[in-house]
């Protein structure tokens, strides 16, 4: 993560379209700041220690919450709206996952 971090910082220095720093709101900047440590930086430090605790194969079944984990918080944080196709992919991982891990 940090070499790939440098690799983009370096980048973007080279782009060619000017970024207004200062019309970036404050929403954006607490979503970046989320992203990256609660994505970054405890999610790859939980999954490892997942696996470590129940085996790469069980660990790998837990993948297919992420969609639903980021649905449920853009509800909740975002204010976004749930759609029917939504909550009918949110049933279908969940009987994937159950039927996954009682074999």
């Amino acid at each position: 993560m940090i070499i790939g971090s440098f690799i983009l910082w370096v980048t973007a220095l080279f782009s060619a379209h000017h970024v207004a720093w200062d019309q970036i709101g404050e929403k954006a900047w607490w979503s970046m700041g989320y992203a990256v440590v609660c994505s970054g930086m405890m999610g790859h430090v939980l999954w490892y220690e997942g696996i470590e605790r129940i085996g790469v194969t069980k660990a790998l079944v837990y993948t297919y919450f992420i969609p639903l984990y980021a649905i449920l918080f853009n509800y909740f944080c975002m204010g976004e709206k749930i759609y029917s196709q939504q909550v009918l992919g949110g049933v279908l991982i969940l009987l994937g996952v159950h039927r996954v891990l009682r074999s």
